[in-house]
């Protein structure tokens, strides 16, 4: 018997705001671990395998909004199996994750083939532990890899996620958690990381990183929070409040209805380096594929953009034939100008100008 109550009006109520839910998969009954008071580094004993199997399945059919799953939280830190030290992995540790990271894995995807499935977040980025997770059996078995990519003294560590994705074989990131400690820096350092680290994900650099959560909005420490939380229980916000609103606010993503677009078809880029027209679905002799596979039309939509995660790069070049509107290197487009990329699979998105923070 599972006791879903607890989640049910939580769950429900963020899926009818809209709000895309990350399933973290963490924490063992006592009655499955085996050292009580660390439900959250070890594991459950083998013999309760099909209890846990028994869950997956029902969380997975329950609430089937939830396409994105987390299997542990530092797993290669203080989240770890390995007891013995206070935080950190060792080899038995790896390989009893990859264990059940598999069964997690295989289970969750015999109910939904579409669900994806990501390593644990990492304690920063640790290019060995995925190394060593690959040599395990079942250490294979994920979508997406989740990085916490902490840096007190700057923007989020991005170049280490890119390290890591570069090592495993994830075609998405996420950051499951980033966030600044407010006892090591200043409330206008935190709003300023913040900004910049915005800045660098919409810079298309880092389009495979589709999940960014920032860790806090309201912070039970009042160390990460961007609110301070009041006496009375009512929260004022920090300067990194408004960095966070303007993101959201300048970021919101129209669905296809809403960007009043031709229809769109497949097999409209074409490999090499020169800008080819093509005629197709769009707008007849508009529409251009160039060597990064990306093409553009001209016409009387708002600036679009269409893709499969997060932002695409746009080469600055790529005017040179007489292209009809000039594009800059990101996704600043003069208006009437579109961005599409070539995958069946692809969410068209429609962003302002503001979205990158400039």
């Amino acid at each position: 018997m599972f006791d879903w109550s607890p989640l049910d009006a939580k769950l429900d109520n963020a899926h009818r705001k809209n709000m895309e839910i990350v399933g973290l998969i963490i924490g063992t009954p006592q009655w499955a671990g085996s050292t009580p008071g660390l439900e959250h580094r070890i594991l459950p004993g083998k013999s309760f395998e099909n209890d846990y199997k028994e869950f997956l399945r029902k969380l997975a059919a329950r609430y089937p909004y939830i396409t994105k799953y987390e299997f542990w939280n530092e797993q290669n830190g203080c989240g770890s199996g390995e007891i013995s030290q206070s935080c950190g992995f060792s080899d038995a540790s790896i390989e009893e994750y990859a264990y059940w990271l598999n069964a997690t894995y295989a289970t969750l995807k015999s109910v939904n083939p579409s669900l994806l499935i990501s390593v644990g977040g990492l304690d920063g980025a640790d290019v060995d532990f995925i190394n060593a997770l690959h040599t395990k059996n079942g250490g294979r078995s994920y979508d997406v890899v989740s990085v916490h990519p902490y840096n007190w003294t700057g923007k989020a560590d991005l170049e280490g996620v890119a390290r890591v994705k570069n090592a495993s074989f994830a075609q998405e990131m996420w950051l499951t958690e980033f966030g600044w400690d407010l006892t090591r820096i200043t409330e206008d350092q935190q709003a300023e990381y913040l900004r910049e680290t915005y800045k660098e994900l919409t810079s298309g650099s880092y389009n495979y990183i589709t999940v960014a959560l920032l860790l806090s909005i309201v912070d039970y420490s009042e160390k990460l929070g961007i609110m301070n939380t009041n006496a009375d229980g009512t929260f004022t916000p920090r300067p990194a409040y408004e960095v966070f609103t303007t993101f959201q606010q300048n970021c919101t993503i129209g669905d296809d209805g809403q960007t009043g677009l031709p229809p769109i078809v497949e097999g409209w880029i074409h490999p090499g380096i020169d800008i080819e027209p093509n005629s197709q679905n769009a707008q007849s002799n508009n529409v251009y594929s160039t060597h990064a596979g990306f093409v553009t039309y001209a016409g009387p939509a708002p600036p679009t953009v269409a893709e499969k995660g997060w932002m695409v790069q746009i080469e600055s070049d790529v005017d040179r034939d007489n292209v009809p509107d000039y594009i800059t290197r990101y996704t600043h487009l003069l208006s009437g100008s579109t961005i599409l990329i070539n995958d069946v699979h692809y969410i068209r998105r429609s962003f302002t100008p503001e979205c990158f923070m400039d």
